[in-house]
């Protein structure tokens, strides 16, 4: 009955697609009805939504609900594409119907994964020093890795130094002229300053003032980054400036010339109080 229902919508030109057909499995799978479930999983076979990820995710989810894991898993080695939603869903059907016994390789599999990369880790670290030990005939494992940890610490506690500081300015001085490797320089910079821990352990960098909305008229807000914007004419070195409008925690968000933009002499304790 209903899927002759959703047929004649189809005919009439009325758009039933895999969104739709994900929204109705929901529906059967939170009432526990199978008999509509398995009539929309015709449906959707029956008009070519068979190799729709969302919809046979929709399927699967909607037997398991109803304890058919078996016509679940079917579903699951028929797709001709899955997503990580697909192996959610069918992983989770076969501990909640087969119990943690069957289910063990679901908690083995991270655990090995995470195994797996950290050797990985240290193999690829040990190879930056271990030739050299190889040529000098000390055959220790592990010990290249040491020394890669070592040197790389090293290097970091150096860089937190003055002398260090200004080497690496001039380092960036020097690349910065360079035609093509800034660029790569350049990128490469900001992914590191993305995921270093030192970027994000404050949001509000600086207090800051800016002319907003209008000329002669000023905005209190704060520097959360900064950004070079890179073209023909030369970099122009741009600050994010958050200006909250009646909440601190709901704003806007303005690139400004570092030129333009007032330092006042206040904490972001200060201006947050302010």
């Amino acid at each position: 009955m209903v899927q002759k229902r959703l047929l004649a919508l189809r005919r009439e030109n009325v758009r039933v697609d895999d969104v739709a057909m994900a929204c109705l499995f929901n529906a059967c799978a939170r009432l526990g009805n199978v008999e509509i479930g398995e009539q929309g999983h015709g449906f959707v076979m029956k008009v070519g939504l068979g190799s729709s990820v969302k919809a046979c995710n929709g399927v699967m989810d909607m037997y398991i609900k109803c304890g058919l894991l078996g016509m679940a898993r079917r579903v699951f080695e028929e797709m001709g594409e899955r997503s990580v939603v697909s192996w959610t869903v069918i992983l989770d059907g076969v501990v909640k119907l087969e119990g943690v016994g069957s289910g063990g390789c679901v908690i083995l599999f991270p655990i090995a994964i995470t195994f797996y990369i950290t050797w990985w880790f240290i193999h690829f670290v040990d190879s930056f020093f271990s030739p050299i030990y190889a040529q000098l005939g000390i055959n220790i494992f592990g010990l290249g890795f040491v020394t890669s940890i070592t040197f790389i610490f090293i290097v970091g506690v150096f860089m937190s130094s003055w002398l260090g500081a200004s080497v690496l300015g001039l380092g960036e001085w020097f690349i910065k002229r360079m035609p093509f490797v800034r660029h790569i320089y350049n990128a490469s910079k900001q992914i590191s300053s993305a995921i270093s821990p030192d970027q994000n352990t404050q949001a509000f960098k600086e207090v800051a003032i800016i002319r907003h909305p209008r000329i002669g008229e000023y905005a209190f807000g704060f520097i959360t980054s900064s950004v070079v914007l890179q073209s023909y004419s030369g970099d122009e070195e741009l600050c994010c400036v958050y200006v909250p409008t009646n909440h601190l925690y709901i704003g806007d968000v303005f690139l400004v010339n570092t030129k333009d933009v007032i330092r006042p002499n206040l904490s972001v304790r200060e201006g947050i109080g302010e």
